[in-house]
């Protein structure tokens, strides 16, 4: 039987995850969400074979 895990760190202004399939521990995709709420906030995503993306992103606000 397969199954997948996401682990996933968050810190302060940053986010780390990966995803496993198990029970082999292969990993599938990992990625970054680093800076988050500033203006320079960037998304990195791979895969197990290649970068699958790396962007920069305006910083989300909230309205009242």
């Amino acid at each position: 039987m397969t199954y997948k895990i996401m682990a996933i760190n968050a810190g302060s202004s940053s986010l780390k995850f990966q995803l496993l399939n198990m029970p082999q521990g292969a990993l599938l995709c990992q990625g970054l969400i680093e800076r988050i709420g500033l203006p320079e906030a960037r998304f990195t995503l791979k895969t197990s074979h290649r970068m699958a993306g790396d962007a920069a992103h305006p910083p989300i606000t909230m309205r009242q």
